[in-house]
């Protein structure tokens, strides 16, 4: 499993994941676990994607390329996700957790 520390939540609700890391889930046929180290009510919770997941493509890709600015000549997308953490009760079965 390959774990990657996520900074920022758009919105709450979309997690932004490098193509560099899903691309190495792929090759590795891998599991990836997104930690949220941000600020907020996340904080801490973990979401896993899974490798059937990831290859069935449950995700939404960026088009315009972002130019790495640890290593020369290294362009990645952004992968949209929706956040839902490993933890939480799905908001639509809350009456019954009550």
């Amino acid at each position: 499993m390959i774990t990657y520390k996520l900074k920022k939540i758009f919105k709450g609700t979309i997690a932004s994941v490098r193509s560099i890391t899903i691309n190495k889930c792929l090759k590795n046929k891998e599991d990836l676990k997104v930690i949220y180290t941000g600020i907020g009510s996340n904080k801490g919770k973990i979401m896993t994607l899974l490798y059937k997941d990831l290859i069935n493509k449950k995700f939404q890709i960026v088009k315009s390329p972002f130019a790495c600015q640890y290593r020369k000549k290294v362009y990645y997308t952004l992968i949209d996700f929706l956040w839902k953490p490993d933890n939480e009760v799905p908001s639509t079965n809350l009456n019954k957790w009550i």
